[in-house]
Parts: structure tokens; C-alpha cells; sequence
């Protein structure tokens, strides 16, 4: 992976390192690869954070209980976890929204660093409490009310099996990310 440095040629180390080598062990460790929600990430947001991303400060947006500061005006709510919600009892995980953003952002935007260990484990932990039929109740519970969060199809009757299958994925990334001590760049696309 390095090349002795020639004696004398000291200006051309560059030459001496096998990039592509080199490149394949960074990533090897520390690349996770992605996961893709497709375009669900807004209703997964809801179901497990309890809020629509960009659209919180509108009635409908955001479970009661979630209170926004005045003046707010980034996509995401800037918390981990809730414990004992008032809507199920149950935590609010703000899987996809926290973190600390980097100062990028995407077409979807900022680019968000979550710290490997605590920030990581406080996440998990609160997806593991959640548990997939925690998921599946709130969505029964939100699609029965009168009115629903409207920016989700409650009428697609696969939705249901859809959310709880990314559920699972997102659980085991989180597991994964937790069990090789990983940080996580969260970010949408």
C-alpha cells in the first residue's frame, strides 16, 4: 500500500502510494453502505418522530405535544429521542432529522452528523423500545382518526406492511452502525 521513498527524490512521494489501495481499505472501513427509503422517508419520519419534516409548523404537521420554536425554519426538529410520548407512551426517534449538521447540504437539505456511540446507541435504543408493533399501532391509530396527516396515502393498503418492512431495515442499519462503533452521516437524496 506504500512505496519506500526513494533517496533523494523526496518531491515525488506522491508517486510512491498505491491511491487505489489505499482508498479501498478507507472505505472498506469506514463506509457504510446506504439506506435507501426510496421516497418514504417523510412518512417514516412521521410515524417514528411524530412529525412531517418541513411542513411541523402547520397544524397538521406535527403531533401536539412536539413544540416548535418560533422563528424555527430548518426541515428537521433538532432531537434525538423523546421518551414516553403523549401520543402512544411510547418514544419519539428522530432518526433521519438529528444530529449536528456539517455545513452541506444536499438537494433535500443539510447534511447531518450523528457521534458513534452515544448519539448512535440513544437512537437505537429508542427504535428497539418503539418495537415494530409500537409502528404498526401508530399507524392504525393516525389512519383511523377523521382526519389524518394528509401528506400520507392512508388508503394504500400495502403502506402499512411498506413502513414496517423499512422499520426493520432501519433498525438493523442502526445495529450494525452501534455494533462497529460508527458514526452516521445522515442526509437525504
Amino acid at each position: 500500500m506504500f512505496g519506500n521513498l526513494p533517496v533523494g527524490r523526496s518531491k515525488q512521494w506522491k508517486n510512491t502510494y498505491d491511491w487505489q489501495a489505499l482508498e479501498e481499505l478507507f472505505l472498506s472501513e469506514w463506509e457504510n453502505p446506504e439506506l435507501d427509503l426510496h421516497k418514504s422517508w417523510r412518512e417514516i419520519t412521521f410515524l417514528l418522530a411524530g412529525y412531517i419534516s418541513a411542513y411541523y409548523n402547520t397544524p397538521q404537521g406535527k403531533i401536539p405535544e412536539l413544540i416548535v420554536e418560533k422563528g424555527y425554519k430548518k426541515d428537521f426538529l433538532p432531537f434525538l429521542v423523546i421518551k414516553n410520548s403523549q401520543w402512544d407512551g411510547k418514544p419519539l426517534i428522530n432518526a433521519f432529522g438529528a444530529g449536528k449538521d456539517i455545513g452541506y447540504e444536499t438537494g433535500y437539505g443539510p447534511v447531518r452528523y450523528l457521534q458513534a456511540g452515544n448519539e448512535v446507541g440513544q437512537i437505537l435504543d429508542g427504535l428497539l423500545e418503539l418495537s415494530q408493533e409500537g409502528l404498526e399501532n401508530r399507524f392504525i391509530k393516525e389512519s383511523q382518526k377523521p382526519n389524518p396527516v394528509p401528506w400520507i396515502d392512508w388508503s394504500d393498503e400495502e403502506m402499512i406492511d411498506y413502513m414496517t418492512d423499512y422499520y426493520n431495515e432501519i433498525v438493523d442499519y442502526y445495529e450494525t452502525a452501534v455494533k462497529e462503533q460508527k458514526a452516521l452521516l445522515l442526509y437525504l437524496t
